[in-house]
């Protein structure tokens, strides 16, 4: 039973431990770049941007010239029958647009075009933060794998001792036996650390498609000063506002343009088959009735302004209390990886140590030796996570102060 456990406990270590030797070492900056050069969503989005710069292109060029052939008075009755006395004209027709509508609706989706550059570099913020929290997952993998290699290690070198001590008839049974389970448990749990390891490595190298045979080269501590409160930057929504805000005007210009109508002109050929003659034909057609669609276009647009304007002012609400909570959150993680560090840790060390030199002169149980390891390993996991809490809260304070999209 002694032996099974040993050598389950020592492949786990084993294979947690190796790292292949292609194995990828990379910065936070480099599997940002990475996910921003790769990620197919912000092809996407590229993507989109370009056809509305060709649609805006599109928009800005004028009518096409028309031509057209009608037929009249054949294929009739009695005197029309057949197509002796059809008439046929061959026109074209031209529109002259006035008012510069053409080049006001290239200026619309030209705007049109700058709103979704701003959703791209939104979605590029959003991808950059997703790859730094999945770098900050990988971090904590390999610092919790690195912890429970030397769980392992010290609950082995434990039952060694106890294995030693049992022998010279000072241990009992069930101390082999404590420490066969905490081996044991110490081995479950290295494998667990392992399967998070990879987990965490495939879900970050997936942001660009590559191998996740990577190595997290940076660290969780020390931990970096906490950002300036005080930091000027320009949140999203601001510029998506005025992004938004420029397609309403152009709307408004286009719509003002409407009140010099458009004047469609024709020109064509007719020939009168019965006469055996033939004439020009000219017409000139002007719209009427513009001036009610010209309200309402301007009601609509007057009612997405107020609207753009109630979203904007309710997001800048929500970004300054979260950032508000967001710096509390960052200042209590800090404080609480601070006390583990700087008391509790070297506290549960000593206990450690005093428990070790207690068993050893047989003055404590070693149910009272392996409480104490564990609570020492139990701490050192907390100090593990009040970093990573404290480096997520960094990435969420980043997101905030970029902020959202109305």
């Amino acid at each position: 039973m002694n032996r099974r456990i040993n050598a389950l406990a020592f492949a786990s270590a084993l294979a947690c431990t190796c790292v292949p030797a292609f194995a990828e070492t990379l910065s936070r900056q480099d599997a940002v770049s990475r996910a921003l050069a790769a990620h197919p969503l912000l092809a996407a989005s590229a993507a989109r941007r370009e056809a509305l710069l060709h649609k805006a292109a599109l928009d800005a060029l004028p009518p096409p010239l028309q031509i057209g052939l009608d037929v009249e008075n054949a294929i009739g009755t009695g005197a029309v029958s057949g197509l002796g006395g059809a008439e046929a004209t061959l026109r074209t027709v031209y529109t002259h647009e006035r008012g510069g509508k053409a080049r006001l609706r290239g200026e619309r989706g030209a705007a049109m075009a700058t709103v979704e550059g701003v959703r791209g570099d939104a979605l590029r913020g959003e991808m950059a933060l997703r790859a730094a929290k999945r770098y900050l997952a990988v971090l904590q993998a390999q610092e919790t794998l690195r912890l429970r290699r030397a769980e392992w290690s010290t609950v082995q070198a434990l039952q060694a001792d106890v294995a030693r001590r049992s022998e010279r008839g000072v241990a009992t049974p069930a101390d082999v036996a404590q420490t066969e389970i905490a081996l044991a448990r110490a081995a479950i749990d290295l494998e667990h650390s392992e399967h998070e390891l990879r987990s965490a490595q495939r879900a970050l190298a997936a942001l660009w498609s590559g191998s996740s045979d990577i190595v997290a080269s940076e660290a969780l501590e020390p931990l970096p000063p906490p950002p300036d409160a005080d930091r000027d930057a320009e949140p999203l929504a601001v510029q998506m506002l005025a992004a938004q805000r420029e397609v309403l005007d152009a709307e408004r210009r286009l719509a003002d343009s409407t009140q010099t109508a458009d004047i469609e002109f024709g020109l064509g050929v007719r020939r009168l088959q019965a006469l055996r003659d033939q004439a020009l034909v000219f017409s000139a057609t002007l719209p009427l009735g513009q001036a009610p669609r010209r309200t309402l276009e301007y009601a609509r647009i007057a009612a997405e302004e107020q609207a753009l304007e109630a979203q904007s002012q309710a997001l800048a609400a929500e970004r300054e209390q979260r950032l508000y909570a967001l710096r509390q959150e960052l200042g209590q993680a800090a404080r609480e990886h601070a006390g583990l560090v700087e008391r509790l840790l070297p506290s549960a060390a000593r206990a450690v140590e005093h428990q070790q030199q207690a068993y050893a002169r047989a003055a404590v149980p070693l149910a009272a030796l392996l409480q104490a390891q564990q609570q020492l390993q139990q701490l050192h996991a907390a100090r593990l996570a009040a970093a990573l809490r404290y480096h997520r809260l960094l990435i969420d304070i980043e997101r905030r102060v970029i902020g959202d999209l109305p």
